[in-house]
């Protein structure tokens, strides 16, 4: 990652701020919660979900078994859903496309499917744009 990186987050009023990546992440953990829009292929289903879902900046989670390895969860229907913690991971080339804007994040998991566990692989394409909660507005001073 470039050390001129910047990380963009969206508020919902339409607002936005971008923090150098060395910021990104101590500014992201100081959010109760952050936004992220998903598409993929229920594997059980095979429906199409295109939908954004929340994720807990503080509660990060380590598998080392897992890819990626350090990931924030959340969950659809009890699909969980693992998106990486690395900031890096959340830069966009801003001189490309907006399909650039989407990365691919494979996904392995248990499915429950007819009363038996079955193991289950599917992508998950991440738009990687945050979307956080509104600063504080800084109070107007009157004369």
């Amino acid at each position: 990652m470039a050390e001129n990186a910047l990380i963009t987050f969206y508020f919902e009023d339409g607002g936005l701020v971008r923090k150098p990546a060395n910021e990104a992440r101590a500014y992201l953990q100081s959010k109760d919660w952050m936004s992220v829009y998903l598409e993929f292929n229920h594997p059980v289903t095979g429906a199409l979900v295109q939908d954004s879902f929340t994720f807990y900046p503080a509660k990060e989670h380590y598998d080392p078994s897992a890819r990626p390895m350090r990931y924030w969860i959340a969950e659809h229907q009890g699909l969980p859903l693992r998106v990486p913690s690395e900031i890096s991971f959340w830069t966009i080339d801003t001189n490309h496309s907006p399909k650039t804007s989407f990365k691919t994040v494979p996904q392995k998991t248990c499915v429950l499917v007819r009363g038996e566990y079955v193991s289950v692989a599917f992508d998950l394409d991440v738009h990687c744009r945050i979307r956080v909660p509104a600063d504080a507005p800084v109070p107007i001073q009157l004369a």
